[in-house]
């Protein structure tokens, strides 16, 4: 299973709509986790029409922020759950893939104890993290060279130990050009 997690940075832009679909296509990534879409009704309509699978958006009433989740068609998941946490911020789906719980926890924006509502979950189940909290919390793997807001640095790392001591990080070095 293919899980991507993406800043869009505008969803309403047809050249970004474009784009994304287009790297959805060619990557065939079944899970998409976007962040910053700034969609309304009728581009969440749009998105629906053009890329076949299941979606789930979450937005501010301001149209500032958003977030979005795109299961392809293919996936043979299960219990497949939508909860918005912090509507156009934080958002989750949760589901079963090949009798394995996950959480895929979908972050646009990071703030204090973020991650209490985790305590309800199941200790068993596989979760993945997608986000874009501008931060750098390990600065061989992440593409931010230097933090761009200490604030979330500090928060997220405090919360990620707090709620993770025993977490796994996989990924490879950044290049850099």
């Amino acid at each position: 299973m293919i899980i991507a997690s993406l800043n869009i940075n505008g969803g309403r832009n047809p050249l970004c709509k474009v784009q994304t679909m287009q790297l959805i296509n060619y990557v065939k990534v079944d899970i998409l986790l976007s962040q910053e879409t700034r969609v309304t009704a009728s581009c969440m309509a749009d998105w629906r029409l053009k890329l076949k699978g299941t979606w789930f958006f979450s937005n501010t009433a301001s149209l500032s922020a958003g977030i979005a989740f795109y299961v392809s068609p293919h996936v043979p998941i299960s219990s497949l759950v939508f909860k918005e946490i912090v509507p156009g911020y934080l958002a989750v789906i949760d589901f079963i893939y090949n009798c394995q719980r996950i959480l895929i926890v979908n972050v646009y924006a990071f703030f204090t104890d973020s991650f209490t509502f985790l305590k309800s979950s199941h200790p068993n189940t596989l979760l993945c993290l997608g986000d874009d909290f501008n931060c750098t919390l390990d600065p061989v793997r992440d593409r931010n060279i230097h933090s761009t807001e200490p604030l979330s640095t500090h928060l997220l790392q405090h919360d990620l130990d707090h709620h993770f001591p025993r977490r796994s990080v996989f990924g490879s070095p950044c290049v850099r050009k």
